[in-house]
């Protein structure tokens, strides 16, 4: 089974309605929204919650795991690995 995912235009900052994700399974946040427990309550497809940048602004980690909803942060950026001379 495939997770559904929708692109959300930027709307106004913080709390969004419920509507905006009916039939989504997971969203990729770039932190305008609010995502918090009483947000996943009335969305109960929601089952992740992805960060686009560093920390938790705007998502309460906490409260969403409380609901079953994973928060991801996005990975660090990646590393280049040099051989060392010898």
């Amino acid at each position: 089974m495939f997770a559904t995912w929708r692109l959300i235009p930027e709307g106004p900052v913080g709390s969004p309605a419920p509507s905006m994700f009916d039939g989504l399974d997971a969203v990729l946040s770039f932190g305008h929204m609010t995502f918090d427990a009483e947000l996943v309550r009335r969305t109960p497809r929601l089952t992740h919650v992805a960060r686009s940048g560093a920390g938790y602004d705007g998502t309460d980690p906490v409260g969403l795991a409380a609901e079953g909803v994973i928060v991801t942060t996005r990975p660090p950026p990646p590393v280049t690995l040099v051989p060392s001379p010898d």
